[in-house]
């Protein structure tokens, strides 16, 4: 396993990263392809399923605190007489509980949805749609006002876009196509239970239609073209052999005075040069009839610099976050690509961008990862004063494909750095004790496996004060005591592994 976890940034004026690269790991197989949601009733509660090597199983990882630990489920998303398992997407219902869809594979594809009413630790079969399909999307509808409460949609292409209504039972209200000539689908509801569904056409170049309903999905009264760019599905030179435009809708729900916005995120080739990328953003204040003109989310556009596969989030206080893959950093003929985030506070008219990643990847090798490549989608989900963005990542560039997570705090209230546990189920860290510290601190950590780690002490400035050597632990319980002979302040313990992985937690010395 390679696994990482790097110290946190301020970053002044707009937000702070609480911590960057906290991988999420099961192995040294590729993993990518993947969905997170968050419980609205609890938002310490967060659900992670993502595809390893290629539709093998499906990981679904849990968390009920916030990120502070993660455990793997037992549940793979893959019934007995199937082989693979495709696609997976995640939904919170009203009540709390946890639902899955993903696609299953024998000799046709039918879709499952699984339903776990525990965050994510346990699940039951709960509807199958026995339909060749692909990509589904899901969402809910969690407002109370809603005549069509605790309704369940399914969007997928199948032979064209196809739409699935269930109740919060999870069973069929309706289902039947919805369109045609439709893939990538995507689908959001409104505070006032509108269902608005996403999706590309083609016919020469893709186009992003945008369809709505005000009667639960029973019919749609508009379908409309939204933009276009250039068909570059499975085959975009320069970027990788899997890449589409990554068109995601949105939907501000919150009082705020973007209320009702309905956003399309996508990715398309800049003004001058067709084979390069920017991530752009359109809104609609009318039920997706008329759109504002498209924008770059990220900086500097028309720069043959290519940015791609992006996610869009907005949170209930209505700030517009995206993410996306970025090289920036290193010029027009490099592959290496970081991780970046896009913040609006102004309904998407402008953004304020970071990056997430301490180490590149070389998106070459990333490719190359069994053909499997970062797949076709992945997403990040917000609390009012937190982002949570996850990405796949292949820095080690020997094909192992890991997904990584970091933190963003939108209130930034301090510069102060909070200490977040590693998101993996082989190994957990407790906060430091005593803290403040005196002469010396102790860190208590769990490790499911045999583990080599050794310690250093930084300053501020990143200086080394204290270094340890390497030490073996078994697989239980341990504590290890650190000394800290040096002066009075803020400092970093940072802890590495024999198998790449690193955390950083902060030390404040009296």
């Amino acid at each position: 396993m390679k696994k990482l976890f790097t110290l946190a940034i301020f970053i002044a004026g707009c937000s702070y990263v609480l911590s960057q690269d906290q991988m999420i790991d099961n192995g040294d197989l590729p993993q990518a392809e993947f969905h997170v949601a968050i419980n609205p009733l609890d938002s310490n509660n967060m659900v992670l399923a993502t595809m390893q090597n290629n539709g093998e199983i499906l990981n679904i990882y849990y968390t009920l605190d916030f990120g502070e630990s993660w455990e793997l489920s037992q549940y793979t998303g893959i019934p007995d007489d199937y082989i693979l398992v495709w696609d997976p997407a995640l939904v919170f219902d009203h009540s709390g509980n946890v639902l899955l869809a993903n696609i299953i594979f024998n000799v046709t594809t039918p879709t499952l949805i699984s339903k776990s009413e525990d965050g994510g630790k346990t699940w039951s079969e709960a509807y199958l749609l026995d339909l060749n399909s692909d990509k589904p999307w899901l969402a809910a509808d969690r407002n109370i006002d809603s005549p069509y409460f605790g309704n369940i949609y399914m969007f997928l292409k199948a032979v064209s876009p196809y739409l699935v209504v269930l109740n919060d039972q999870c069973e069929l209200i309706r289902s039947g196509y919805v369109g045609n000539g439709h893939v990538y689908p995507s689908i959001v509801v409104g505070r006032n239970g509108d269902v608005f569904t996403g999706s590309v056409r083609f016919y020469g170049d893709c186009h992003a239609v945008v369809q709505h309903s005000d009667n639960g999905g029973e019919s749609f009264d508009h379908s409309t073209t939204v933009c276009s760019f250039p068909d570059y599905v499975a085959n975009a030179p320069d970027v990788a052999p899997r890449f589409n435009p990554t068109p995601y809708l949105a939907i501000d729900n919150s009082t705020g005075p973007y209320s009702g916005r309905l956003y399309l995120g996508y990715v398309a080739s800049e003004d001058e040069n067709p084979d390069y990328f920017d991530v752009k953003i359109t809104y609609s204040d009318d039920n997706g009839l008329t759109w504002s003109t498209p924008m770059a989310v990220n900086s500097n556009p028309n720069d043959n610099i290519q940015q791609f596969y992006s996610s869009i989030y907005v949170n209930d206080n209505g700030a517009v976050l995206m993410d996306w893959y970025d090289r920036s950093n290193y010029g027009s003929y490099s592959k290496h690509t970081d991780f970046f985030l896009g913040i609006s506070y102004d309904g998407g008219e402008t953004f304020t961008e970071l990056q997430l990643n301490s180490e590149s990847t070389d998106f070459e090798a990333v490719c190359n990862a069994n053909n499997f490549g970062v797949g076709d989608y992945h997403q990040l989900v917000a609390t009012n004063n937190t982002v949570l963005a996850f990405w796949s990542d292949g820095r080690t560039n020997d094909g192992d494909l890991n997904i990584y997570m970091a933190k963003v705090a939108l209130d930034n209230p301090t510069t102060r750095v909070e200490e977040l546990g590693v998101i993996t189920d082989k190994i957990s860290f407790s906060p430091l004790f005593p803290q403040p510290v005196t002469n010396d601190v102790n860190v208590r950590f769990s490790t499911k496996e045999e583990t080599k780690l050794k310690y250093k002490i930084v300053d501020v400035r990143e200086i080394t004060v204290w270094e340890s050597s390497w030490y073996t632990y078994h697989a239980g319980e341990h504590t290890q005591n650190i000394p800290c002979n040096f002066a009075g302040g803020s400092y970093h313990l940072v802890i590495h592994s024999g198998n790449g992985f690193v955390k950083s937690m902060k030390i404040i010395k009296h």
